[in-house]
């Protein structure tokens, strides 16, 4: 995704089990909706990191279905991610979710950009004129029935086939190649609102991204600007971070003595230069020096592996007009997945004898290092908030004020509505302060730790360890001591007594 500049991304056929966020190691946001089994369908859209902040909220539907809708500076843009079941599949199930789907269509505001992408399994064929409001004079193919369920919708809700405005060559069209390479159909649509039907630039199939299916990744390229809550006047060359540099290589001696007789013979001639113009040399010195980061690329993977990868890309275009390459092709993609496997192998045996002797060695700091490494590192999980009947929450304020239901119920105190203040609210009795946990005025407690309980000691006020309440009043007291920081200039000073 990085590489094609990819920022929003619908995936069809997902088979995610159940609903929720998931955000991968380097940032990026997937939104998930899938049935409990997820052997089957589901669908997703992917969220490059530079835009989470423009989803304002996302709602899975089905299996089959999932909206999100964005903050644009134009006006929002709701996307809904579509798999469709097949041209053979019973009557009813078609039905049933494009029922679901002009449902999903209905409840969208009026004054949004909608998009609808996915898998259709729709052959939508050329153009007529009855159907031009709805696609354009490019598209293949015979219309089949699931083409007709399509336009029709399309029709209803003011939307236009991206696919069929553009006059690409047919093998730029392809959406679809059956697995003997002998049947090719447009199948994978983009479809957007009529009246920003401008908007959209391009619509086109990217027959060289590896993503190892039978269906070619679409791309859509559209001229509307997400709005990411930065200044409009700030200068994008500030804001723009520029790539890292190589670090490491300043523990070799002989390029650590270059650096610095680079660094004295640019900055001593230069003392009365400002702090900007002296991080500019010092940029300038290293990257000629030590160079920056390039972009990064999986080190566990061999050469020959690499070798194999790029043999089977050249190979995939020539694939698609003779059957000798079509074959050759296919078994390379079973070679790559196979050398992978054993890359990866290999990798974790060797991580595991660096574990083995940094801990016969006693070094802690690069036993829990490599442990990192095996479990690859800290992820931040995003568990699902559910309402009190179980329904997925999926705004931010809805998901908060369940939050503030919940610790009211945990703590006995009556429901505060959603624009109270939770600093004004008081338990039932009427009593601010809350009342300490242990059942008697001098109570003795004792601290385990490492296995040793400490000396008894008295005290009667607080709360029990693991209880509820404690974040709470954690959270509570940090906001407090916040607000008076941003109050005074110079701090505050906090005594325990």
């Amino acid at each position: 995704m990085d590489k094609l500049q990819v920022t929003i991304a619908g995936i069809s056929e997902m088979r995610w089990s159940g609903s929720g966020v998931t955000t991968s190691a380097n940032g990026n946001l997937i939104l998930h909706s899938g049935n409990n089994e997820g052997s089957r369908y589901g669908v997703g859209i992917f969220v490059a990191r530079r835009m989470k902040e423009t989803l304002h909220s996302w709602t899975p539907i089905s299996d089959r279905l999932i909206k999100a809708t964005f903050r644009c500076r134009a006006r929002p843009i709701t996307i809904v991610q579509c798999y469709a079941p097949t041209e053979d599949a019973n009557d009813d199930i078609k039905d049933d979710f494009y029922t679901a789907l002009t449902s999903t269509l209905t409840g969208i505001p009026r004054g949004n950009i909608t998009v609808i992408m996915g898998d259709f399994n729709a052959k939508i064929g050329p153009n007529f004129t009855r159907m031009r409001s709805a696609t354009g004079g490019h598209g293949i193919g015979t219309r089949n029935n699931n083409g007709d369920r399509l336009i029709e919708v399309c029709q209803m809700f003011q939307l236009i086939i991206g696919g069929s405005m553009f006059p690409h060559r047919d093998i730029h069209k392809y959406t679809w190649t059956s697995p003997s390479g002998n049947t090719r159909n447009q199948i994978d649509h983009i479809c957007i609102s009529r009246k920003w039907r401008k908007s959209l630039l391009d619509v086109r199939n990217k027959r060289g991204a590896s993503i190892d299916s039978d269906h070619e990744l679409i791309i859509g390229e559209l001229s509307i600007k997400l709005d990411r809550n930065r200044p409009r006047n700030a200068d994008d060359s500030r804001n723009h971070r520029p790539a890292p540099l190589n670090i490491h290589l300043l523990g070799e001696t002989d390029i650590s003595a270059r650096l610095a007789s680079t660094l004295r013979t640019h900055l001593l001639p230069q003392q009365g230069q400002t702090w900007e113009q002296t991080c500019d040399t010092l940029r300038t010195a290293a990257e000629g020096i030590i160079g920056t980061q390039q972009r990064r690329r999986n080190n566990w993977i061999s050469s020959a592996t690499w070798d194999t990868i790029n043999k089977r890309n050249s190979l995939e275009l020539l694939a698609d007009r003779d059957s000798n390459r079509r074959d050759e092709h296919r078994a390379l993609c079973k070679a790559v997945k196979r050398a992978d496997r054993n890359d990866k192998r290999a990798l974790l045996d060797r991580l595991a004898d660096n574990a083995k002797r940094a801990a016969n060695e006693n070094n802690m700091r690069s036993l829990y290092q490599t442990i990192d490494q095996i479990s690859g590192g800290y992820r931040r999980k995003n568990q699902p908030v559910k309402d009190a009947i179980g329904i997925l929450l999926t705004s931010d304020d809805d998901q908060i004020h369940r939050w503030r239901q919940h610790f009211m119920e945990i703590s006995n105190s009556d429901m505060p509505s959603r624009s109270d203040d939770y600093r004004n609210v008081a338990p039932a009795n009427g009593n601010r302060r809350i009342s300490s946990v242990p059942p008697s005025d001098d109570a003795n407690l004792a601290v385990l730790h490492n296995g040793k309980t400490s000396a008894p000691f008295q005290t009667n006020t607080g709360v029990k360890q693991g209880c509820p309440l404690s974040p709470l009043l954690f959270n509570i007291v940090v906001d407090e001591v916040m607000r008076e920081v941003c109050k005074h200039k110079r701090g505050i000073t906090w005594s325990f007594t």
